[in-house]
């Protein structure tokens, strides 16, 4: 085993003959030119974005959802809360809770304003997930201080509180109003 280690060690000081300089060339130039090639069909983000951003315009829905689901699967920030809106506004052909909670949820995690302020609808309704009040208001709020003005985030905290408010006066009534049984029975 030490002849065959000095043999290598032996090989690798030696200079190289022409042939091999030149299938070392070879090999160099075929990878460079299929890292070009490669380079040259293969789409940018941008480019992949604007194709389901032009979808969107055109009203293309199924379109639009697969090219940001694919968008998604290689890392843009900006699929989900494209998702998000297209799964809310039930551009697929029906409201779909679940999907719309799911997209939702990872765009206002990534910061989105609309994300946040559509996951506070979503809970002061309690559609798709249980209804919160308190969460609610903090993804309204939250949504109201992004930077994104246009969005109706000081609707949804008036009715949070118009709903906590409606909480806490119903708490002050007595029992037998706030049933079915006792508005009945106080009517007439």
């Amino acid at each position: 085993t030490v002849d065959k280690q000095s043999a290598r060690d032996a090989s690798l000081a030696m200079p190289a003959t022409g042939s091999q300089v030149v299938r070392i060339r070879l090999a160099v130039a075929v990878i460079a030119a299929s890292l070009s090639i490669a380079q040259g069909f293969a789409m940018t983000p941008d480019e992949d974005a604007s194709g389901a951003r032009q979808a969107v315009r055109q009203g293309n829905w199924p379109q639009a959802i697969a090219a940001w689901e694919r968008l998604y699967t290689k890392g843009s920030r900006e699929a989900p809360a494209q998702l998000c809106a297209l799964y809310f506004d039930a551009r697929q052909g029906k409201f779909e809770p679940s999907r719309v909670t799911d997209w939702c949820r990872r765009a206002a995690a990534n910061g989105d304003a609309w994300a946040r302020y559509r996951m506070g609808l979503l809970y002061l309704v309690g559609l798709g997930l249980d209804r919160d009040i308190d969460q609610t208001q903090a993804l309204c709020a939250a949504a109201a201080g992004a930077s994104e003005a246009d969005v109706p985030a000081g609707f949804c905290l008036s009715a949070a509180n118009i709903e906590k408010e409606r909480a806490s006066q119903e708490k002050l009534q007595p029992p037998a109003a706030r049933s079915p049984l006792g508005a009945a029975l106080s009517a007439d």
